[in-house]
C-alpha cells in the first residue's frame, strides 16, 4: 500500500479546551476531534473527516479504501504513543 502524504494548510475552525478541535483545510476538508473523558480508561477520542470537492471525488473513485486505511494507521500510531 502507497503512502500518501499531501502538503497542506488548515485554519482551526472550533477549539474548546480538552473537549473538542475542528479545523479547516485545503480544499474544502473538515477535521474534527471530539474528546471525551473516561475516568476508568482515560480519554475516548471520536474523529470526523469529509472532503468535498474534485479532489475528494477524485480520490474516493482511483483509490475508494486510501482515506480509511490512512485513518486506521493513524488509530495504531496514537494507541502507541499513549500506551508508551
Amino acid at each position: 500500500m502507497e503512502d500518501v502524504r499531501l502538503a497542506t494548510a488548515s485554519t482551526v475552525a472550533e477549539f474548546v479546551p480538552c473537549t473538542r478541535l475542528a479545523s479547516f483545510g485545503k480544499g474544502d476538508h473538515l477535521r474534527a476531534w471530539l474528546l471525551i473523558p473516561r475516568s476508568d480508561v482515560g480519554t475516548f477520542v471520536v474523529k470526523e473527516e469529509v472532503g468535498l470537492g474534485e479532489g475528494a471525488r477524485h480520490l474516493a473513485l482511483t483509490n475508494p479504501g486510501q482515506m480509511h486505511c490512512g485513518h486506521h494507521r493513524w488509530n495504531i500510531s496514537l494507541k502507541f504513543a499513549c500506551e508508551s
